[in-house]
C-alpha cells in the first residue's frame, strides 16, 4: 500500500485516558507534514482536544487538517476522505474501548497506542493488544498494532526500569525507541506547534525533532513506505 492508491491510516487507540494520545498525534501529523506529506486528522475523542487546537490556531491549516466527528460519523467520511485524498490521515480515538476503536483498528494500516511506563497504562495497553489480536483472528486479516512509550523520563528512574520489564511480559510490541519528556510536547496545544514547525534554535526543540524523525523513520519502515514525499 502506498500514498499514490489511497491515504495511509494510522490509529490512536488507547483504552485509558490521560496516555498522551492527542499529543502523540498531533506530534506525528507535523513530522509527517514537514517531510511534505498532506496529513488529515480525524478527531474521535470525546474532548475535541485535536478539533479545538485547530480552531484556535488558524496557521494550522498551511500545516494539516483536523476534522472533528461524531462516532456515527467515522466511516462514512473516513471513506470520503479516502476516495478524494493521498497522504495520511491519522485518528484520534475516543480513550475507551468502543465500537470506533474497532472500526479503526479494522481499516488502519497502523495502529498506536501510546502508554507511559506505568503499570495502570501498560496493563491497558495489553488488553487493547489482546482485543486487537482477537481481532484480527475473527476478521481473518492482520491489525499491525505497537505501544509507543512516551513520557518517559530520561533519568530513567527505578519504576521506570521496573515498568519496562512490565512491558517484555506483558505481550505487547513497543517500537524501538521512547518519547522522553520534553517541553516541546507540551507546549505544542499551548503555542499551535507541533516541534518541527518551532523554533530549532532551542535544544529541548531539536531534541524532540530527533526523536519524532526516529519515530517516523520506523513507523514508514514498518508501513512498507519509501521517504518520496508525496504530492501536495
Amino acid at each position: 500500500m502506498t500514498t499514490a492508491m489511497r491515504p495511509t491510516i494510522i490509529a490512536f487507540a488507547s483504552p485509558k485516558g490521560g496516555v498522551g494520545k492527542s499529543t502523540s498525534c498531533a506530534c506525528l501529523a507535523g513530522a509527517l507534514a514537514a517531510r511534505g506529506y498532506p496529513v488529515l486528522v480525524l478527531d474521535l475523542d470525546q474532548n475535541r482536544t485535536l478539533e479545538q487546537w485547530f480552531k484556535r490556531f488558524p496557521d494550522l491549516a498551511g500545516i494539516l487538517t483536523v476534522e472533528g466527528l461524531g462516532e456515527g460519523e467515522f466511516m462514512d467520511r473516513l471513506k470520503h476522505h479516502c476516495d478524494t485524498r493521498s497522504g495520511f490521515i491519522l485518528v484520534d480515538v475516543a480513550g475507551v474501548y468502543q465500537k470506533t476503536t474497532i472500526q479503526a483498528a479494522t481499516v488502519a494500516d497502523l495502529t498506536i497506542t501510546p502508554s507511559k511506563l506505568s503499570a495502570p497504562d501498560i496493563i491497558e495497553a495489553a488488553k487493547l493488544h489482546r482485543e486487537l489480536t482477537h481481532l484480527s483472528t475473527m476478521i481473518g486479516k492482520p491489525i499491525l498494532h505497537r505501544v509507543l512509550l512516551n513520557e518517559v523520563s530520561p533519568l530513567w528512574p527505578t519504576y521506570q526500569r521496573a515498568a519496562l520489564e512490565d512491558v517484555k511480559r506483558s505481550g505487547v510490541e513497543p517500537f524501538g525507541m521512547v518519547v522522553h519528556q520534553r517541553a516541546p510536547y507540551a507546549e505544542v496545544f499551548l503555542t499551535g506547534q507541533p516541534p518541527h514547525f518551532a523554533n530549532r534554535t532551542r535544544e529541548p526543540v531539536r531534541k524532540a525533532v530527533d526523536q519524532l524523525d526516529d519515530l517516523t523513520d520506523r513507523i514508514l519502515a514498518l508501513l512498507g513506505l519509501n521517504e518520496q514525499k508525496a504530492a501536495a
